[in-house]
């Protein structure tokens, strides 16, 4: 089940936070189109490609970070990952701070090349010490 349209729940502060690098359906890089006012790269699909990254669910009762899905009850798969998308500034260790994310699940979807799909069924905000080391790059639809 894929989600469409804004992440109400995380709220980053304008002009603070350090964006991770993530390719999206406008970066050149893709064969988006010069005019950038369409989203559709060369095989159709728009798609962000990022690292996705095993977590641990935190203790929300204590601060220490948050998950929301976007289908809370019985519908979430049981196996997600972790793409960060932004790192808020500021002089605390990195493991400290807060990441924003989103939460990813895999598809039944393959691409044309019959790799992984993986959709958007969160979002949230995790320290980095509950995110674990190397991440897999994925194609998110």
């Amino acid at each position: 089940m894929a989600y469409s349209g804004g992440i109400d729940y995380i709220s980053p502060l304008f002009g603070g936070v350090d964006w991770e690098d993530l390719q999206s359906p406008w970066s050149s890089n893709l064969g988006a189109f010069d005019d950038g006012l369409r989203t559709v790269g060369r095989e159709d699909n728009v798609e962000l490609i990022g690292d996705a990254r095993s977590y641990i669910s935190p203790d929300t009762s204590d601060g220490q970070g948050e998950i929301i899905l976007d289908c809370p009850g019985g519908c979430q798969p049981s196996v997600t990952k972790a793409v960060a998308i932004g790192i808020p500034k500021g002089e605390a260790p990195l493991k400290y701070r807060m990441h924003y994310l989103l939460i990813i699940a895999e598809s039944a979807a393959r691409d044309r090349d019959g790799s992984r799909i993986y959709e958007r069924v969160g979002a949230g905000l995790l320290p980095e010490r509950f995110i674990s080391g190397e991440g897999v790059r994925v194609k998110i639809q």
